[in-house]
């Protein structure tokens, strides 16, 4: 498996700095698209969305991650979301980027944390 430098670069930053169960929120498909694998691989981080075979209620899943990234959806939707499944960061990149217009940088209740090309890293505040 081929990791992108700047994926390498925030799996280092998670591993110093996250507990080992805060949850990420991360991205992947049926098409084995997304971060949400490889970021479980490399860290051993509990991830919102990982391999098929390894993620309960994946299709549901994908159908929230995809509501998620919409920028149709409200604000409102995104925090109850991210505290009901207790999320602690979001790992952006260009896989999210993929699933929707919405641009987590406006978001009042998300603080970068961590950035390196097109890897952003958010931690979840003010829930």
């Amino acid at each position: 498996v081929y990791n992108q430098p700047d994926e390498r670069l925030g799996y280092t930053w998670l591993r110093r700095e996250a507990k080992p169960e805060a949850l990420v929120v991360t991205v992947f498909g049926w098409d084995g698209r997304g971060s949400g694998g490889r970021l479980a691989a490399a860290t051993g981080q509990r991830v919102f969305a990982g391999h098929w075979i390894e993620t309960v209620n994946f299709d549901a899943k994908i159908g929230q991650l995809r509501q998620f990234y919409d920028s149709d959806t409200p604000d409102a939707w995104r925090r109850e979301f991210l505290q009901a499944i207790g999320a602690v960061y979001v790992w952006f990149d260009d896989d999210a980027r993929a699933l929707g217009d919405w641009d987590p940088s406006q978001a009042d209740y998300l603080l970068a944390v961590f950035r390196s090309g097109p890897v952003v890293i958010y931690r979840v505040i003010g829930l």
